[in-house]
């Protein structure tokens, strides 16, 4: 019995200017279901891309913890 992958079999048909868009939609506030729906690709797929966007983060993103700032301020403005 043959093992396909979702992901691996959709990868070749999902164009790259859709990859794209994907990859635009998930920066905005949009939902999962909204992103698969208006590309037209699967759940499956969009979740099995996503993992792949994940993975190809360095495991260090270059963010530094600023000197100052040591605790939590909260300021209150009063009117």
């Amino acid at each position: 019995m043959l093992n396909f992958d979702a992901f691996a079999l959709e990868q070749r048909l999902i164009s790259d200017d859709a990859k794209e868009l994907v990859k635009r939609l998930l920066t905005e506030r949009i939902s999962l279901r909204g992103i698969y729906r208006s590309v037209e690709v699967s759940l499956s797929w969009l979740m099995s891309f996503i993992v792949a966007q994940y993975e190809d983060l360095p495991d260090h993103l270059n963010v530094v913890q600023s000197k100052r700032a040591s605790g939590i301020i909260i300021k209150v403005i009063y009117i």
